[in-house]
């Protein structure tokens, strides 16, 4: 009679003593029932598990195998995926299917299994034993199963070599032949072949030379590793291009002829846009001229040209800064020549004009006393000079003379014109003066300012020509 009650039944039993007894000891109990556990590398091991409630309110329990190295699935399937759902005290039948991978080999394994609670997130662990045995003499000894690695930097700077390495480590005592790599990524791909021994490991390594200037980015790489069409192992990893940026400057100056010219390259050797003030120190503003257009800024050390310059990947830039003197030589120049033509056209003689009130008479009328400063200039004697003044026609001329003066040559009356006096001089030595004098009456009373009209003299410098040279107008 005992021998026809089954595992289930005992289970159940045992569930029910301990909800009676204790309830609060435990949130739910998992018992696992091995079906197939002892199995052939190709086979699935087959598990029966039974999960009681032990709760007052509905829970969920999720189910997750520990090692990485077998595949699981449930039976029903949203068991693994969603978890068990079970009413309070109810008892739920799940059944596990575990299948082996390339990372197992032949031999006794001890798979881990856990239980967690939604409600109280509790965790039980549960372990079941797994033989993977080999074939007989009439089937296939060994399976392929190798151990796949990969190492590498996930920061990955562009302006070095960079390298992966594969490390196969061949767990059975079996010749691989055909063993197949292949390396896949956003800017390296490569692919390779070669052969594994029994019971060996080795390590293949891959150099890859990227372009310096590659801008950053995050990236994904997969390697595989198949045996003929056996796929034995997928690696996925991520990895990144690193930043970088390196404004190279180069300095040049030029001199020539009162002119210098400083030029400032710059070039991004980075492989992302780079921002920098650049300053150069200020000199003579009105004396420098700077390509681009600089702003001028205030420091304690002093004035500064600055640039703020932003720079893509491989892109480069001229700052120029040209101080220019060649202005101060060619005004000194324009100077130079404009003072040697104003001697060369300068008239030989200077005439200066002077006309004071020496008296006033009944009636109202004023006697006025003109002086005529004459003197040569030049280093050269002048020759028949002929000096001319004229009286407006409302003053006449007094007959007058003042004495050591010379007096005039000539004197012509015109009605509308006025009164034409004329002197002739013969010869005027270098820098040698002469000082004419008369003096003129005004007829009516002159209110104000009354203004003499400009003397001319004409005269035949040293060449031969006839030159004019004038007065200044004399107010009185």
């Amino acid at each position: 009679m005992v021998k026809g009650v089954n595992l289930k039944s005992i289970f159940l039993l045992l569930s029910l003593v301990i909800l009676s007894t204790s309830v609060c000891a435990s949130d739910f109990v998992s018992l696992i029932e091995s079906v197939k556990t002892d199995i052939y590398y190709d086979e699935k091991a087959i598990l029966e598990v039974y999960t009681t409630n032990l709760q007052d309110t509905e829970d969920i329990v999720k189910l997750n195998l520990k090692s990485l190295n077998w595949q699981f699935q449930s039976d029903p399937l949203n068991h693994y995926f969603s978890g068990i759902k079970i009413k309070p005290g109810e008892t739920i039948k799940t059944k596990l299917i575990i299948s082996t991978t390339n990372a197992i080999g032949i031999g006794r394994y001890i798979v881990g299994i856990d239980f967690s609670s939604r409600n109280t997130n509790k965790k039980i662990t549960k372990n079941v034993a797994i033989n993977v045995k080999p074939y007989g003499e009439t089937g296939m000894l060994y399976k392929t199963s190798v151990d796949v690695t990969a190492t590498f930097d996930e920061e990955i700077d562009p302006r070095n070599p960079f390298s992966i390495k594969i490390n196969l480590d061949n767990r059975n005592p079996l010749n691989i032949t055909n063993l197949s790599m292949n390396i896949q990524s956003e800017l390296f791909n490569e692919y390779r072949e070669t052969t594994l021994n029994p019971l060996v490991e080795k390590s293949e390594v891959f150099s890859f030379i990227l372009d310096p200037l590659q801008e950053p980015i995050n990236g994904h790489l997969s390697i595989s590793v198949k045996n003929n069409d056996n796929v034995l192992r997928i690696i996925e990893k991520d990895y990144s291009i690193t930043e970088y940026s390196n404004l190279e400057k180069s300095y040049d100056e030029k001199e020539f002829f009162f002119k210098n010219t400083k030029t400032l390259t710059i070039v991004n050797n980075g492989n992302i846009e780079n921002t920098e003030v650049i300053k150069i120190p200020k000199g003579i503003g009105i004396f420098e001229k700077t390509s681009p257009k600089a702003t001028i800024s205030k420091e304690i050390t002093g004035k500064y040209y600055s640039w703020q310059l932003s720079l893509a990947p491989e892109e480069s830039t001229k700052i120029i800064v040209v101080t220019n003197y060649r202005i101060i030589f060619i005004l000194i120049i324009i100077i130079i020549i404009i003072a040697s033509i104003y001697f060369i056209l300068r008239p030989d003689i200077i005439i200066n004009k002077v006309g004071t009130v020496v008296a006033k008479r009944e009636g109202g009328s004023s006697e006025i006393k003109i002086l005529l400063h004459i003197k040569n200039r030049s280093n050269t004697m002048l020759q028949g000079l002929n000096v001319i003044d004229r009286v407006p026609t409302l003053v006449d001329v007094s007959s007058e003379q003042t004495m050591g003066t010379l007096a005039p040559t000539k004197i012509l009356k015109h009605e509308k014109k006025g009164t034409l006096l004329k002197w002739n001089i013969e010869t005027l030595e270098p820098q040698e003066e002469r000082i004419l004098s008369y003096k003129i009456v005004t007829k009516l009373s002159i209110l104000g300012q009354f203004s003499l009209p400009t003397t001319v003299v004409k005269y035949t410098n040293q060449k031969g020509k006839e030159k004019l040279a004038s007065s200044n107008k004399s107010k009185v």
